[in-house]
């Protein structure tokens, strides 16, 4: 799996706005991404502050090099401008880039928990979508996995220091209806 993307930690909100996909052009979008000729896979993560292609590609340079310029096609921003502030995850670092984004630790606010649902929508758009295929799903699905995981931890540590506090305790079965 490969990742192109771009922030507001690497472009300008200006060129970020420019590249968004509105979420009704998501499956479009992903068809279009298919229909290259080294794309096997995509999806994409058009949300605030970040516009990402992850894509399944059968030569990962051809790949990035067909997704890059569909992007200046649809964007009308020049390729050598995407490419100055773009940045490629390739494999187990796109992986993790996923289960980051994921869990809000690429955010502007540091754990945001809203990029979660976000990510979830990405998800139900992407289904039923030729191209939106099992290695992006996966990758995709595991996040939903780990982030319950976490929650779920949190809360018996929550608990476990809240024993004696009956108010805790609500608290706590508050916090794991949110969870799941």
């Amino acid at each position: 799996m490969v990742v192109i993307g771009l922030s507001v930690h690497t472009a300008p909100v200006e060129m970020c706005e420019k590249l968004a996909i509105p979420e009704a052009e998501w499956p479009r979008a992903i068809g279009e991404f298919c229909s290259l000729n080294h794309i096997e896979e995509a999806n994409v993560l058009s949300i605030c502050n970040r516009m990402e292609i992850y894509v399944v590609a059968l030569s990962q340079h051809d790949g990035v090099k067909q997704v890059t310029e569909w992007m200046s096609k649809t964007s009308g921003i020049p390729v050598p401008d995407i490419c100055e502030h773009r940045f490629l995850l390739y494999h187990k670092d796109a992986t993790q880039h996923v289960f980051e984004v994921s869990a809000g630790l690429d955010s502007l606010v540091l754990g945001e928990g809203q990029i979660l649902a976000q990510v979830k929508q990405v998800v139900k758009a992407g289904q039923g979508v030729v191209g939106f295929g099992l290695i992006i799903v996966t990758n995709f699905g595991t996040c939903f996995n780990i982030e319950l995981e976490i929650s779920l931890n949190v809360l018996e540590f929550v608990l476990f220091l809240s024993n004696e506090n009956q108010q805790n305790k609500n608290c706590v079965g508050w916090l794991y209806a949110l969870a799941v």
